[in-house]
């Protein structure tokens, strides 16, 4: 393939795939169809590097003169500056209110979290006997899984299948 059809498909590649990113993010800012779009926007955010790595190559030689004005190095430090901001106010140990629930859940009584889960306590008896789990003396299913060696998701997974 020559270089002039490379540097079309780099840059139709690159410009498709920024507007569908610029979209996404959007829509994934307001939690607009969040799950499907969170999705696409990471899926396509891989294809743009891809797509962004194809265009630095081909325009290689039209580019390197960019790299060593001004306008590009104060860019640069912008971007680094609001990345690194962005970075450290986000990893204060926050923790997600799905977390917290799930945490609760675990934490809680056994009968509490069965109640919870929506699962009869007799029916988790006799399923998890079956896998050789007692949940007669222990407090939660964290204490349960613990005490057998297992996640305690896995002990909801065998009780909701």
């Amino acid at each position: 393939m020559n270089k002039k059809k490379l540097k079309e498909i780099a840059t139709s590649l690159t410009t498709l795939i920024f507007l569908v990113i610029a979209i996404s993010g959007v829509m994934l800012y307001f939690h607009l169809f969040s799950s499907s779009v969170k999705q696409l926007h990471e899926i396509l955010g891989l294809g743009s590097v891809i797509a962004a790595t194809l265009h630095v190559y081909v325009n290689w030689n039209s580019m390197k003169s960019y790299f060593s004005k001004s306008t590009f190095l104060i860019s640069t430090l912008l971007i680094v500056v609001i990345s690194s901001v962005f970075i450290v106010a986000n990893s204060v140990d926050k923790v997600h209110p799905k977390t917290l629930i799930i945490q609760s859940v675990l934490n809680a009584s056994i009968k509490e979290s069965l109640k919870i889960l929506n699962i009869d306590y007799m029916k988790a008896q006799e399923i998890l006997s079956k896998q050789n789990i007692d949940i007669e003396n222990y407090q939660s299913i964290n204490e349960l899984a613990n005490k057998n060696g297992i996640k305690p998701l896995e002990i909801i997974i065998i009780l909701k299948k």
